[in-house]
């Protein structure tokens, strides 16, 4: 069926002569092979390769043109896209290689900073604390300086009380031995006898003689809030009543006294709450009576139940009466042989609420006379009734001690304590008992004000029961009085026994 003359014979590779056969292979020059290349062992001296060399060179295309038929086209795709990948991921890690080193001269630059800065700080501390040992060397040779000063200050002010009570002694040995009807002035001030200091104003003088305990008291009140006042205050202090012939402008603006018994036994009177209530009304006792007090007993005010006495007051005078004070029984004492006169209990120190800040409290020192420096119309309750006492003007006493508020009523402790914090907002029963707590402990201190009666205003005493009897006849109030025929008192505001102030009604009830 076919002819075996087409088909080639089968050949051995050594049948092959060699250009035949170099012409069919693909590496050869004329058809766009590569050359293989030669040895030079296998070339003759005639110019060709021996038969041996040019088989191992058959052999050897031979299984190159079987490789180049079994690779596949998509496999070298494949080939070229993973070696692109792998210069990709070379040149990723050569950036990350160079980022990391970037960052560790960073981080290497910052710790050298860093190590700068401790090492300065380190030192700045260092001499911080050499100048504040050096500091506080100097504050504790300032303070022992300080109390040095203050401990020899108080030794001349204890030398100076010692030579005063020895001059004290031997003025009242040399009065003893002097025959009664030649005392002088000046012995009669050093044997125990009470002189009122009084203004240019005043209308007499008086000198009036006392029980000696009661000038010896007050002798060393005097010299006890001075030595008080070196210790603990920071300001100048007032000479003492004993000091040379200057010593009448250091005791009490009211009285100018001394004596001869020991301090010792005297400081040891003025801890008796019974003493300090004897020397008050002594005091009082030696006060001048004013001229016009009606000698009958004053009569009750009958104001409507409904109604205050600052109610009752504004609508009966009008603007007559501007300003005045009552006063209440409970923290009000008047003098058993001059009842004219009296004292009233004050706290020194008050208790506020600062307006923007509800929750923020100050304490601040008040004068407890507040306007009764000068006269001023006073009303004061006694059982539940309202009277008018007449033109009074407050003075300073000597403060109640520790033992003195201890012996006060409840009723009366609880009304100063009240009054001590009128200022301050969201009080509670744990407020009221710390305050009585300081008051026992003597830290805050309750002012002794003396009264002392110059006047008595007598149309406005007889307008005031008047319109009092008409109000409780008809049971209503009247409208205002007009003109009165009473003189005007000065002042603002009235004001209660605890400090508060009351402007005049400006209602009119019918």
């Amino acid at each position: 069926m076919f002819n075996d003359s087409l088909t080639p014979p089968n050949r051995s590779p050594d049948e092959y002569s060699g250009p035949p056969l170099l012409s069919a292979l693909p590496c050869f020059p004329s058809r766009g092979g590569t050359p293989l290349p030669r040895s030079g062992s296998g070339t003759g001296a005639n110019g060709g390769g021996s038969g041996q060399d040019v088989f191992e060179e058959l052999r050897q295309a031979k299984r190159e043109v079987e490789l180049l038929k079994a690779m596949d086209p998509f496999r070298a795709a494949d080939m070229a896209i993973e070696l692109q990948v792998e210069r990709m991921r070379a040149a990723e890690a050569t950036s990350a290689r160079d980022s990391a080193v970037q960052r560790l001269a960073s981080a290497y630059d910052s710790i050298k900073e860093k190590a700068l800065t401790i090492s300065r700080l380190q030192t700045e501390k260092s001499e911080l604390e050499l100048r504040l040992a050096e500091f506080d060397k100097r504050v504790r040779e300032a303070v022992e300086q300080a109390r040095a000063d203050e401990r020899s200050t108080i030794e001349k002010e204890m030398q100076h009380l010692r030579e005063a009570i020895r001059h004290v002694k031997e003025n009242g040995e040399d009065q003893r031995n002097e025959p009664h009807g030649s005392k002088s002035p000046s012995s009669t001030m050093s044997g125990g006898t009470l002189v009122p200091i009084t203004g240019s104003n005043d209308p007499s003088p008086l000198s009036t003689p006392v029980d000696e305990a009661v000038n010896l008291d007050y002798a060393v009140r005097s010299i006890s809030n001075d030595i008080d006042r070196l210790v603990i205050e920071p300001r100048p202090h007032s000479v003492s009543a004993f000091h040379g012939s200057n010593s009448s402008a250091a005791v009490p603006p009211y009285l100018r006294i001394t004596d001869s018994q020991s301090l010792h036994e005297l400081c040891a009177k003025l801890r008796d709450p019974e003493d300090m209530v004897r020397a008050r009304n002594a005091v009082l006792a030696s006060l001048a009576m004013p001229t016009g007090i009606p000698d009958e007993a004053l009569k009750p005010i009958m104001i409507p139940a409904p109604f205050t006495i600052h109610e009752f007051l504004g609508n009966t005078t009008g603007n007559s009466l501007a300003g005045y004070r009552v006063f209440h029984d409970k923290t009000t004492r008047w003098c058993p042989e001059r009842d004219e006169h009296g004292y009233f209990f004050s706290p020194l120190y008050r208790c506020t609420t600062k307006p923007r800040v509800p929750t923020a409290h100050s304490w601040a020192e008040v004068d407890p006379r507040g306007r009764m420096t000068k006269p001023t119309e006073c009303f004061y309750s006694k059982e539940g009734k309202w009277y008018y006492a007449g033109q009074y003007i407050a003075i300073r006493l000597d403060d109640l001690n520790v033992k003195e508020w201890e012996e006060l009523d409840q009723e009366c402790s609880s009304m100063l304590v009240k009054d001590t914090l009128v200022g301050r907002k969201n009080t509670s029963p744990t407020v009221h008992y710390e305050v009585s707590q300081l008051y026992a402990a003597g830290a805050l201190k309750i002012a002794c004000v003396g009264l002392q009666c110059v006047g008595f205003n007598s149309g406005l005493y007889h307008t005031i029961m008047e319109q009092a009897a008409k109000c409780q006849q008809s049971g209503r109030w009247k409208v205002g009085w007009g003109h009165s025929d009473f003189p005007a008192t000065d002042g603002s505001d009235s004001i209660d026994d605890n400090g508060n102030t009351y402007p005049p009604s400006l209602f009119n009830f019918v």
